[in-house]
């Protein structure tokens, strides 16, 4: 009986392990949750005039985003005409140069990339494009997601201002 008892009781803590080891892993697996982020931003536009960037916006500002709260952020994008056969100051066409960093109150960072394009009219761009996330840090670190941007910039003053709205998903 006890050889019996004791065999059981092996069984049950090999079984027990296994199904720990096989379930641990489903339940830390990231879930796509959405975000949205409401940022009002200021752009300081700098003229290059050529190749690969005709001009630099260099980009600031704060809001709110779903998971963090109050943020801020900061980048730098390459604008370009949207057709460079045929440019047009009221079509342009505009990507990250490196990661839009959108901080936090308590630190944790999220990285994204964009691109789109800026249609002016009236001395006001509409602002259309999608967005990757490609990391971050803190509870961040391994933050992917992807979505869409829209928004308004005056560029009828210096620096630009304007609001942009983020909307899609995001896991980590």
């Amino acid at each position: 009986m006890r050889t019996y008892a004791a065999s059981l009781t092996r069984w049950l803590c090999v079984i027990l392990a296994t199904t720990t080891f096989l379930v641990a892993p489903v339940a830390l697996a990231k879930s796509s949750k959405p975000f949205k982020a409401t940022i009002v931003i200021s752009e300081f536009i700098q003229p290059i005039g050529s190749s690969p960037c005709f001009f630099l916006g260099h980009i600031s500002g704060t809001g709110n985003a779903t998971h963090m709260g109050k943020i801020s952020v900061s980048s730098t994008d390459c604008i370009n005409f949207a057709d460079p056969t045929n440019p047009n100051p009221a079509f342009l066409a505009f990507s990250s140069t490196e990661p839009l960093v959108i901080t936090a109150a308590n630190g944790d960072q999220v990285r994204v990339t964009y691109a789109g394009t800026f249609t002016i009219e009236d001395g006001v761009g509409t602002i259309n494009g999608g967005y990757q996330i490609v990391g971050g840090t803190g509870r961040f670190s391994k933050a992917t997601g992807k979505g869409v941007l829209q928004g308004s910039e005056n560029i009828g003053v210096v620096p630009a201002q304007g609001e942009i709205q983020i909307t899609g998903t995001i896991s980590y």
